[in-house]
């Protein structure tokens, strides 16, 4: 019995990491698609009111959150150095 619930639990690990690197994925892309628009929407110049306001509309993010994600930007944005090549 030790050998079937030592497989049990092992199919269930294996389980548990595919769902996870699944979720992960998607979070991962979502993060670099709200990057992708702020980026644009500054290149655009739109105010900051208007930024904040179609990440919400588009992204389906509270107001708390689109402010989250624009301030991280900010944050970010100015700590890239890209490598010379």
């Amino acid at each position: 019995m030790c050998n079937l619930s030592e497989g049990i639990e092992r199919k269930g690990i294996r389980k548990g990491m595919k769902r996870g690197m699944r979720k992960g994925m998607r979070r991962g892309m979502q993060l670099g698609e709200i990057r992708g628009v702020i980026s644009v929407y500054r290149d655009l110049h739109l105010p900051e009111q208007k930024i904040l306001q179609n990440l919400e509309e588009k992204f389906h993010l509270t107001p708390e959150e689109a402010r989250q994600y624009l301030n991280q930007y900010k944050t970010q944005r100015h700590n890239y150095s890209p490598k010379a090549e």
